[in-house]
C-alpha cells in the first residue's frame, strides 16, 4: 500500500472553526429575522383598532351641519361666504351641533359625544383638528369645505391622521 493511504481521515480544526463560524452567521441572521417579525406581529391590532376609532369620530362629526348658519340636512347651504371655526360661545361637547366646533377636541381616553366611553381603548389618545379647505377639493375660496383631521394615537405607537372633507351643502 502506497504511504498516503494510511493518513487518518477526518476533520482538521481550521474546517471546524470555519463551519461554526458559518452556523453562527446563519443563526444569527434566523433569530434577527423572527425577533423583528414578532416586533411588528402587534402592529396589526393596533393598527385595526385606531381605524375602528377613528371612524366612530368621524362618523360623529360627519353627521353635524356644516356650519352654525346651515340648516338641517344642508339646505339651504351657508351663503355669508366666511369659514368659521370653533365652538361657539357656551357650547359643550355634548352641544356641538357642526362640525367645526369639533377643532380642538384632544380626549384621553377617547369619548363619544354621548359620553360613552371606550373600554378597551386605555391609553388612547385622539385629537380633532378642523380647517377651511375649500381650495383643496376645487374651490373658489375656502368656504366651500372643511377638512376634519382625527389623530389617534394608539399606546407606545406613532400617531395616525385619518381626514374626512365635508362640504357646504
Amino acid at each position: 500500500m502506497p504511504a498516503y493511504a494510511h493518513r487518518e481521515r477526518g476533520v482538521t480544526l481550521i474546517e471546524l472553526i470555519i463551519t461554526i463560524v458559518i452556523l453562527s452567521i446563519a443563526v444569527v441572521a434566523v433569530v434577527s429575522a423572527i425577533s423583528s417579525s414578532i416586533g411588528r406581529s402587534a402592529d396589526p391590532l393596533w393598527q385595526t383598532k385606531s381605524l375602528q376609532l377613528a371612524q366612530a369620530y368621524l362618523d360623529e362629526i360627519g353627521s353635524k351641519r356644516f356650519d352654525e348658519d346651515t340648516g338641517n340636512g344642508g339646505v339651504p347651504p351657508d351663503t355669508s361666504g366666511v369659514c368659521d371655526i370653533g365652538a361657539e360661545a357656551g357650547e359643550t361637547r355634548a352641544t356641538f351641533d357642526d362640525v367645526d366646533d369639533y377643532d380642538g377636541v384632544d380626549d384621553s381616553p377617547p369619548v363619544l359625544q354621548t359620553a360613552a366611553g371606550f373600554s378597551s381603548y386605555t391609553g388612547y389618545r385622539v385629537q380633532v383638528a378642523v380647517v377651511c379647505a375649500g381650495t383643496e377639493v376645487g374651490g373658489a375660496d375656502n368656504n366651500a369645505a372643511k377638512r376634519i383631521d382625527v389623530t389617534v394615537t394608539p399606546p407606545g405607537q406613532s400617531a395616525l391622521v385619518f381626514s374626512l372633507y365635508r362640504g357646504n351643502f
